[in-house]
């Protein structure tokens, strides 16, 4: 089945009641697929984890990094630091759609080499169940919605599906890029990023574009976590404020994009037969799937070269 094709950039933007139908309907439609797909997950062990994985069809890469330069402006007042070193995993082709990029990279920030290449390898597995147990079935789904989603210069929703999975990985990353306030322990900082709901916070208040140019440019913001009165753990001030004034500055640019910036991701909202977003509903299978990873040494499956 094809792919939805992009529309030429040839129509004027969307009306904010138009955007504000497109944001509920990519929602409505991924939501329930969200919960089911990281429900599933959960369940894995090991062996189901690896079933699709392929892994003869990818190399992964362990390499120095060079900060790029395109992108950089966009963030402006938000990513200060960079990165020095990422893992990839690059090279495999997705079998039932074609609409993202087939490689992953993560970042090697504070807490190491192997919890990045755990991440990196987590991303690819998740990805790889994705394509095999969701794609096919959602491109049916969401045949009622063709006409809204081409009308528009906007991806299909299985590609912001694909994308998704591939963005959690990436908000540990960054969430992870510094010393989580108080805690020593990598597992232990990702188990209180998932309990407190922090990629899905983090999917409110970023403007859109931000995350996947921080991994083109390998930039990340400084001080983006503290806590709370009652020691719990949340986005900081500063940084909200921060993605606050970015995303008021993005409205002034002559672009379409920047119209929907206000409305956040929208699988990180409610819907009214969940109580539970789809990206909590990742972040928590994804947490489940780099615990098997780490325990059983799976990203070891994989040869590191220091080339791309």
């Amino acid at each position: 089945m094809q792919r939805l094709q992009e529309r030429p950039r040839t129509r004027e933007p969307a009306s904010k009641p138009e955007l504000r139908e497109i944001v509920e309907a990519f929602r409505d439609s991924l939501t329930p697929r969200c919960t089911d797909f990281a429900s599933a997950v959960r369940s894995m062990d090991a062996d189901d984890l690896l079933a699709d994985a392929h892994l003869d069809k990818v190399k992964g890469y362990h390499v120095s990094w060079k900060v790029g330069v395109s992108g950089r402006a966009l963030l402006t007042g938000i990513a200060d630091r960079d990165f020095k070193a990422k893992y990839m995993i690059a090279e495999w082709t997705p079998r039932n759609f074609s609409g993202w990029t087939a490689h992953i990279s993560i970042f090697v920030g504070h807490y190491g080499d192997e919890v990045a290449k755990n991440l990196a390898f987590t991303t690819y597995l998740l990805m790889t169940s994705f394509e095999r147990s969701v794609a096919a079935e959602l491109f049916e789904d969401l045949a009622r919605d063709r006409e809204l989603f081409k009308k528009q210069e906007l991806r299909s929703p299985i590609d912001v599906f694909a994308d998704g999975v591939r963005s959690v990985g990436e908000s540990f990353c960054i969430l992870m890029a510094e010393k989580v306030p108080g805690i020593a322990d990598p597992g232990e900082a990702m188990r209180a990023i998932t309990t407190n709901g922090l990629p899905n916070r983090l999917s409110q208040v970023m403007p859109f574009g931000v995350l996947g140019t921080m991994r083109d440019t390998g930039m990340y913001p400084s001080h983006m976590l503290e806590q709370g009165e009652r020691r719990e753990l949340r986005l900081s001030r500063d940084f909200v404020v921060r993605c606050n004034s970015a995303r008021a500055d993005w409205l002034t640019l002559k672009r379409h994009v920047t119209q929907a910036i206000g409305m956040g991701c929208p699988v990180g909202k409610k819907t009214g037969f969940s109580e539970e977003t789809g990206i909590q509903a990742m972040t928590e299978a994804f947490g489940h799937a780099f615990g098997i990873v780490q325990a059983n040494g799976l990203a070891d499956l994989i040869s590191y070269s220091g080339r791309w």
